[in-house]
């Protein structure tokens, strides 16, 4: 049955088993990558507030526009730092995660 299945056409080409043979994550590899991502998250965070909004912070108060900026500048630093992550995990890290994992 499981040969039937995997000959069965997917609306995803990327999704399946017959995808280009490429060894895919784990659950706890995707955990570590999703983990490793949130605690860079967090760090980089909180070198941003730290260092670079302290001028906002020392005005004690913040507009709509401010708000609106920060906002921003945390999203595409998250983007910029979840592709970095994904992209490392993908091209050589995720084979020494494999091979940790299964030991």
């Amino acid at each position: 049955m499981s040969q039937c299945l995997a000959e069965w056409p997917t609306p995803y080409p990327s999704v399946g088993p017959n995808f280009g043979g490429n060894m895919q994550q784990s659950k706890l590899e995707s955990l570590i990558e999703v983990n490793t991502n949130i605690a860079t998250g967090f760090i980089v965070s909180y070198i941003f507030w730290t260092f670079f909004l302290v001028d906002w912070i020392e005005q004690g108060y913040v507009t709509i526009h401010d708000n609106f900026i920060i906002t921003m500048m945390f999203t595409v630093i998250a983007v910029i730092r979840g592709y970095l992550w994904r992209r490392f995990f993908n091209a050589g890290f995720h084979k020494l995660v494999h091979q940790w994992v299964i030991r």
